[in-house]
């Protein structure tokens, strides 16, 4: 089964279509997406393990805030992330 696929791409913007068998699924190929465009290395010292938790009012904002969040890191840090362990849970039926 396919990670992702590139559908579109722009001197600015890359427009991908994550697939998964599930919604933590399409969250984390979505992750590796972000990841393998932003950076050409295939090189990664790993290093450390980070917990990251986000809020939103619906799914779209959701996976936005998800990789905001992983570009954060990666400006801020220089962190690359590669592996992806992802739980979402519904809260008073937002979404």
């Amino acid at each position: 089964m396919k990670e992702y696929e590139i559908l579109d791409e722009h001197t600015a913007d890359v427009m991908v279509l994550a697939y998964g068998k599930n919604l933590e699924g399409v969250f984390k190929n979505a992750a590796k997406a972000l990841f393998n465009t932003i950076t050409a290395s295939s090189i990664i010292e790993r290093k450390n393990i980070k917990e990251i938790s986000i809020e939103a009012d619906n799914l779209k904002s959701l996976l936005v805030n998800w990789l905001e969040e992983l570009i954060f890191y990666f400006d801020v840090e220089g962190w690359i992330f590669e592996n992806f362990e992802i739980k979402i849970e519904k809260k008073n039926d937002m979404w």
